[in-house]
């Protein structure tokens, strides 16, 4: 899900059993023209990668403040080979 908040962006990527496992927020500093994000992640979850990738990723392209919500949970996952 992504909505817009003004000028920024709250994104949602769930799969699974929806939930919250880690928030990012990206900023953009426009003095140096970079992004940057911080994370907060939930105990024992692991989505902390894709919130703080994402974040930084969507404030780098929009140049504005995002919000990243991220929530994966599938049980008995495996790699299939």
């Amino acid at each position: 899900m992504q909505k817009k908040v003004g000028e920024d962006y709250l994104l949602t990527l769930t799969g699974g059993e929806e939930h919250v496992g880690a928030v990012a927020v990206g900023l953009f500093d426009e003095k140096n023209q970079r992004a940057s994000s911080s994370v907060i992640t939930m105990p024992g979850h692991r989505e902390e990668y894709l919130a703080l990738d994402g974040a930084r990723q969507v404030s780098r392209v929009t140049k504005n403040t995002s919000v990243f919500v991220v929530g994966i949970h599938q049980d008995d996952i495996s790699l299939k080979k």
